[in-house]
């Protein structure tokens, strides 16, 4: 187990959580909350046409997430981080021009679908346009954990909160047409947001418009180092998290995808909490660890996971259990009795699929800590490869039933090679030790 604190840090990391936790919910509620009254209010055909559209949005926002967000998160809080005092400053330089390609690729997407007709063309434009502000507001999220300001990623939070609640408002009003305001009021929401940690953390002006080319390049060259592992396969990792709802409104229609997405929205409160847990653990994981080396096996990494694995159950599994035993009434509480309980039978194929988080959780982010993206990739990557090779084959065999098996598989998949690079890591060196 890793040491533990003074009670004066003891009490700070717990203010620290708490504030993550809450900083946690009122971000994710807002996906929550547009997914759930979106599927309530919209017929299933349109909801499936959202469904797809955001889904294609966070795919694009893969490779940011791969260059920018995770190795920034990683070595933001190491003693080593590239570029010094002026690291944050350097990155927040650098992700400009990625933001603006990925919202280039959405539009180019846009169009080529809007001019075959299909209503997600329209939804991809307007998400194209909001994408620099939501991929620079996750970012500054961030930012605040490295920093140990978990309260001002939930003031930030907060604001983008209260923004979008009160767009939510005219959403359920104009119904059907709401779906189109959602990319905008998104967008809005997360410039909104943007205010609070930029102020918080002093973000010098003077210092974003001054470049160093030198410092520059050191930083894009060090999270290139450690992104690449994640940009290999984050077109293909991402696949197994977003490419459901298009690749089943493409064999079975927009109102299947809809019936789908409104059934994965249940599990959203189980990955964000886990989200949670992440965002502060991971900067104080990788001091813990920075000493163990990239190849660390060590005894501080063994009790880093004999810590994580338990927590990490102990959110899930009564998670995926309630699920099974209340989930079909949840369905009819949230979008309204009869609309999606023929559709209560997807519970049990992504219940038993969340089981896969634990491994996930514990060991991605102990790997994360490490500098081990590799490891990190090759798990996204087998995910990716069980949906391609299992999950699609299944979708034109078996319909949304091979769809929801293949989905399974596909959760699983990343633990598996999560938990095999554990056990020969730390299993070898427990036997050399003995």
């Amino acid at each position: 187990m890793i040491p533990l604190p003074a009670r004066a840090t003891l009490r700070r990391w717990s203010v620290t959580g708490l504030s993550a936790l809450a900083d946690q919910v009122v971000f994710s509620s807002v996906n929550f909350l547009l997914n759930i009254l979106l599927a309530r209010f919209l017929t299933a055909e349109a909801y499936g046409a959202f469904a797809i559209a955001y889904s294609l949005f966070f795919l694009a926002l893969s490779p940011y997430q791969a260059l920018v967000i995770e190795p920034f998160h990683a070595l933001g809080g190491a003693p080593d981080r590239p570029g010094g005092a002026g690291y944050l400053s350097q990155v927040l330089q650098g992700q400009l021009l990625l933001a603006l390609v990925l919202a280039g690729v959405l539009v180019v997407a846009g169009l080529a679908l809007g001019a075959f007709g299909s209503p997600v063309g329209p939804l991809l434009l307007l998400f194209a346009a909001a994408a620099p502000f939501l991929f620079l507001q996750m970012l500054l999220r961030r930012a605040c954990y490295v920093e140990g300001r978990a309260g001002l990623a939930l003031a930030g939070s907060s604001v983008y909160f209260l923004v979008a609640c009160a767009g939510v408002l005219l959403l359920v009003r104009f119904g059907e047409a709401g779906a189109t305001a959602v990319p905008p009021l998104l967008g809005l929401a997360g410039a909104a947001g943007l205010a609070v940690p930029v102020l918080g953390l002093g973000i010098p002006l003077r210092r974003l418009l001054s470049l160093d080319g030198g410092r520059l390049r050191a930083v894009a060259l060090e999270h290139w180092r450690h992104g690449r592992w994640l940009l290999a396969s984050g077109a293909l990792g991402v696949v197994s998290g977003t490419i459901y709802a298009p690749a089943i409104g493409a064999a079975l229609g927009t109102a299947q995808a809809g019936a789908f997405r409104a059934v994965q929205n249940l599990f959203l409160p189980l990955t964000q909490m886990l989200a949670a847990l992440a965002m502060p653990l991971l900067p104080v994981l990788s001091r813990k660890l920075g000493a163990e080396g990239e190849g660390g096996d060590g005894p501080q990494v063994r009790r880093a996971v004999l810590l994580l694995l338990p927590v990490a159950a102990g959110l899930v599994l009564p998670y995926a259990l309630a699920m099974l035993l209340v989930g079909d009434r949840l369905l009819d509480l949230l979008y309204g009795a009869g609309k999606y309980t023929g559709d209560a039978w997807l519970l049990d194929y992504l219940s038993v699929g969340a089981l896969g988080l634990i491994a996930v959780f514990a060991l991605g982010q102990t790997a994360r800590a490490l500098r081990r993206f590799s490891i990190v990739s090759a798990g996204e990557a087998a995910g990716a490869l069980a949906t391609v090779c299992v999950t699609l084959p299944l979708l034109g065999l078996y319909g949304l039933a091979g769809a929801a098996a293949g989905f399974l598989v596909a959760q699983l998949a990343p633990a598996v090679v999560l938990s095999c690079w554990a056990v020969r890591r730390l299993g070898r060196r427990r036997g050399s030790g003995g």
